[in-house]
């Protein structure tokens, strides 16, 4: 049965995939005719109020078969909608160009649109919409072999359309559900579903919709093997469409009869059966049927020992196949005839095999020859290929063991000059806690308490600059050692940007700074939230430690198609252009002090660009001496889910 499996899975699927009747209200068969009567009218202008014009421009793309015409339509009526605040106008013109953007197999574009035409219905409270839309994902997702989304997505159409008495969207998601089902190989549960569409479609009595799912309850008992059960069921199917005039499915179902008919050894029947499917494609003109029968019929009479009309309806097969390059149906064909041939010889071999013993012998002698030969010729171009290996394998292992020592020299280099900057840096606010430690402990012993009171202030100061060298200095190793936690998800970047500038507040009133920002509400990045407060609190101390008296620190964070980008100006002392060159290199280092005095090592900025990195993103800086820096930061943006 698992050739049966193989025959038509996708024009099997077919019958599932009913077109449900959406909320935007047609159920007629869309035609050009109808598009370009609707454009005459759009052009006499004769409108009484935007409404109608929106209306008027939904309908045309309703009914317009060339898809790019569709979305030019829709997009019409999705612009009038927006600017006259028509929310269930944006959301029908929303639906139409997602249903055309998975027509087309842009699926991105197809599932954007189509979430965000959700998001509009559930604000709008329409549960018919949200079924619909719901529908649609399903479909998506089913063909794009996405299963357990599409159950989800169809179940929950299901529940909608069963609460707003929905008839034939019920029965079509059950139809859907059940296919789902089948496709998860759960064919208990495809089984019963298939059952329940049945009964909403006979509740309804929609013939076609029976004949269909009775014809699926029959595909799962092919595909489990029962067959009697699965013949009965695609009988039924079959008659039910040949009242209907609908002949297409029913050339399918004969390709599983003739499965059904040969594994119980009936081969008259099922070569009845496949002759059936082919001539029912052939009258209606259903080339892929066609091709199918053919390629049915072709294994059927192989099977038999017929291997001339085994050949001959694979010749059929293969000229009805779009491409003609598989090389199994090569092989396959050239076997066919291989066998076809030595049939025909088969007799001519019988009456001159006396005759021809000498020359029998004389061939395997020199067959003998030539398969040793060719076994010598085989192991001699292993052997140099297996050489040419060595040889390729140890070029290659020296130059990765010198790219290696090149790595490590360059490494020990920056390891030599990290730890300069950092045992000179350490040392500063040690030295200083050391002073006012003494100081203290004159004043304390003097009762001087408002000169404590100031030294209590240094100390707070020069702890915070020693915590956040030292967890810099962490970070950074971790970095090196590829041990720094990286979770990235979802981080709405306006609370990331607000909590740093609250961190610098107090540092920016005392230099009487302004923090300022500005972050849309699409700024929504993937990435690790822990490592991006990191990154930012780094940047932002950069740009008030620089930054002069009554200065601004300016942060500004929007979304860019599929980036999000970041950007911290200020208006510093900025970087002469050695220092904007070496900005993120450990090895050519000129720390400045801020303009307060204040100090740093200028490690914050090196991993600022390991964090960016581990990120997928991307930095740089803008500087003029005296005139200021900016900070770009390009993080990779969420996406619709």
């Amino acid at each position: 049965m698992m050739k049966m499996m193989a025959v038509n899975t996708r024009l099997a699927t077919l019958f599932l995939l009913f077109v449900c009747i959406v909320e935007i209200g047609y159920s007629q068969i869309l035609n050009a005719g109808t598009a370009d009567s609707l454009k005459l009218i759009l052009g006499q202008n004769t409108f009484t109020c935007v409404e109608e014009e929106i209306d008027l421009y939904i309908d045309i793309a309703k009914y317009e078969t060339n898809s790019h015409e569709k979305i030019v339509y829709a997009q019409k009526a999705l612009d009038l909608a927006k600017s006259n605040d028509n929310a269930r106008s944006e959301a029908r013109a929303k639906f139409l160009i997602g249903q055309t953007y998975s027509v087309q197999g842009d699926i991105d574009k197809a599932l954007e649109i189509l979430y965000d035409c959700l998001r509009l219905y559930k604000n709008l409270g329409r549960e018919i919409g949200i079924a619909n839309v719901k529908f649609e994902l399903g479909s998506i997702y089913h063909r794009e072999g996405r299963y357990r989304n599409a159950l989800r997505n169809f179940k929950d159409a299901y529940k909608l359309y069963s609460l707003k008495d929905n008839a034939i969207g019920q029965a079509s998601a059950l139809s859907n559900i059940g296919e789902t089902f089948r496709y998860l190989n759960d064919f208990d549960s495809a089984l019963y579903y298939f059952s329940l569409s049945y009964q909403a479609y006979d509740a309804i009595d929609y013939v076609l919709g029976r004949a269909y799912s009775l014809g699926n309850i029959g595909l799962v008992y092919a595909e489990i093997n029962q067959n009697d059960s699965a013949e009965n069921y695609i009988r039924q199917a079959s008659e039910m469409l040949e009242e209907l005039g609908d002949r297409y499915p029913i050339a399918v179902y004969q390709t599983y009869m003739a499965d059904i008919y040969k594994d119980k050894g009936d081969w008259n029947a099922a070569l009845g059966y496949a002759h059936s499917s082919l001539q029912i494609s052939e009258e209606e003109g259903l080339k892929e049927q066609i091709r199918d029968a053919s390629l049915k019929l072709s294994e059927l009479y192989h099977e038999n020992g017929d291997f001339q009309r085994a050949f001959g309806y694979q010749s059929q097969y293969i000229a009805y196949r779009d491409s003609i390059n598989n090389e199994d149906i090569i092989r396959k064909m050239a076997d066919l005839r291989m066998e076809y041939e030595m049939s025909k010889k088969q007799v001519e071999v019988d009456l001159l095999q006396q005759k021809r013993k000498n020359q029998q012998l004389i061939i395997i002698g020199l067959s003998i020859i030539s398969v040793l030969i060719g076994i010598l010729a085989i192991l001699t171009y292993r052997n140099n290929l297996a050489r040419r290996k060595t040889n390729r394998l140890l070029h290659k292992n020296k130059e990765e063991i010198e790219e290696q020592r090149d790595k490590l020299e360059s490494l020990n280099g920056m390891k030599d000059k990290f730890f300069g900057i950092i045992s000179h840096d350490l040392r500063t606010p040690v030295n200083s806690l050391q002073g006012i430690a003494h100081l203290l402990k004159h004043h304390a012993n003097s009762k001087n308490t408002e000169e404590v009171d100031q030294l209590t202030d240094l100390v707070d100061k020069s702890i915070n600059t020693l915590s956040t060298l030292l967890d810099n200095l962490l970070n950074w190793a971790l970095t090196q050692q590829g041990a720094l936690p990286y979770h990235p998800q979802k981080v709405a970047l306006k609370p990331v940007i607000n909590n740093a500038l609250d961190i610098f507040k107090n540092a920016a009133e005392a230099k009487s700074i302004q923090l300022k920002s500005e972050v849309s509400d699409d700024a929504i990045a993937f990435v690790d939230e822990d490592s991006i407060h990191s990154l930012l609190r780094n940047v932002i101390n950069n740009a008030v430690k620089f930054t002069l008296k009554k200065g601004e620190v300016f942060v500004t964070a929007f979304r860019n198609g599929e980036k999000v980008e970041i950007v911290i100006s200020d208006t510093g002392t900025g970087m002469d252009e050695y220092q904007l060159k070496n900005l993120f290199k450990i090895d050519k280092k000129k720390v400045s002090k801020g303009t307060s005095g204040e100090k740093g090592s200028g490690l914050g900025m090196l991993l600022c660009n390991e964090i960016v990195k581990l990120n997928n993103g991307k930095i740089r800086a803008e500087s003029e001496f005296s005139k200021g820096t900016k900070i770009f930061i390009e993080l990779p943006a969420a996406r619709f889910s």
